[in-house]
């Protein structure tokens, strides 16, 4: 603050007036070269836009990094930014035509600019072949993710999350030697094994029938991925042709989740990008072309 005590600083000094003739002129001027035009206006704004969309991965470090086990890699920049990139074409859709369009434009090509820049110098790739064949993909990307997230974000949040599971994710989770995918187990550390409920079950009926009480039913349900699904009406020790081999759930293993497990985790760090997602674009929604284009 300027009007302290003891500040020793000047009062802030108003806003200079110019006057009519020279607002007209210097509007004048820059109409003739050019400085107001849709285009112009749009290329200035959506260099903004993507500069806060490019930063996100940065920015919010420990979240993808350290909370979703994302790799720190050039893939998951691309994929954290095209992301946000879509979230700011959304809005664009809804502006007067042909304004919407251009933005949208805009805004992809300072992506690809800088997606460019990044590959021919941080990752000094500089064969043109190399590089003209890593931009057709990552546009292919581009545009399947954005696909992706328009049927999800019309379709519901599950089909919503199955597009950032497989857009950011890439179809799996964390970090797995540099790659995306399930994250890795700590090296050393023996995964912990639970027991089978049913058989836990199985012997809480014995131990009640000893007491004479009357046995308890045996549930049926297993783990899908530990068990083959038995088919209903059937008892495990029923035979039937089958593809797979017939599996006990008796003795099938068994791996329950412990809370510390990551596989619990995965599906927070999910619900967190669909809340987001929600969020920003009721967000953008609120405000007014004009803030929008500006």
């Amino acid at each position: 603050p300027t009007n302290l005590p003891g500040s020793n600083l000047p009062p802030p000094t108003s806003a200079k007036k110019y006057s009519p003739l020279t607002v007209a002129v210097v509007k004048t001027l820059a109409k003739l070269f050019g400085y107001n035009t849709q285009t112009s206006t749009a290329i200035r704004v959506t260099t903004d836009y993507y500069d806060r969309c490019a930063e996100r991965a940065e920015v919010e470090a420990p979240f993808f990094y350290e909370e979703c086990y994302l790799p720190p890699s050039f893939q998951t920049w691309f994929s954290i930014t095209t992301l946000h990139v879509w979230l700011l074409s959304v809005r664009f859709r809804s502006l007067p035509a042909p304004l919407g369009r251009v933005y949208i434009q805009e805004l992809i090509n300072q992506m690809f600019v800088d997606v460019e820049n990044r590959i021919r110098g941080p990752y000094k790739v500089t064969q043109n072949r190399l590089v003209k064949g890593y931009m057709k993909d990552l546009l292919e990307q581009y545009h399947g993710a954005c696909a992706a997230y328009d049927e999800g974000l019309i379709r519901g949040d599950p089909v919503l999350a199955a597009a950032i599971w497989r857009n950011v994710f890439g179809a799996g989770w964390g970090a797995m030697g540099g790659v995306k995918g399930k994250r890795a187990p700590e090296p050393g550390v023996a995964p912990k094994l639970g027991p089978n409920p049913l058989a836990v079950e199985e012997d809480a009926a014995q131990k009640g029938a000893k007491a004479g009480s009357a046995p308890a039913a045996t549930s049926l349900e297993v783990d899908p991925i530990q068990a083959s699904i038995l088919k209903k009406s059937q008892s495990p020790s029923d035979v039937f042709q089958t593809d797979e081999p017939l599996v006990d759930p008796r003795h099938a293993k068994w791996t329950p989740l412990y809370p510390e497990d990551p596989e619990l985790e995965f599906p927070q760090s999910l619900e967190q990008f669909v809340v987001f997602i929600r969020k920003e674009v009721h967000r953008l929604e609120r405000l007014p072309d004009q803030v929008i284009m500006q």
